[in-house]
């Protein structure tokens, strides 16, 4: 994993991936990680990132909130 000031991190991306959200292996991924405890942060250029749809945005909104995982996004 990449180091940034001595902290691990790890870049879910997603390339010429349709945006169903239900076929996304990144955000799958990521969902999985924060499940298991591997996740701290989630830092997002944006909310639509994550899903343009609300009921799984807020699904995911909520996951990450049960898990204590902040998310930050830039715009």
């Amino acid at each position: 994993m990449p180091l940034v000031q001595d902290v691990a991190h790890k870049v879910y991306m997603e390339i010429n991936v349709k945006t169903i959200d239900s076929d996304r292996p990144g955000l799958s991924q990521l969902i999985a990680d924060i499940e298991a405890g591997l996740v701290n942060k989630v830092i997002c250029h944006s909310a639509e990132r994550i899903s343009r749809n609300p009921v799984e945005l807020g699904k995911f909104m909520h996951l990450a909130n049960q898990k204590n995982v902040p998310l930050v996004f830039a715009e």
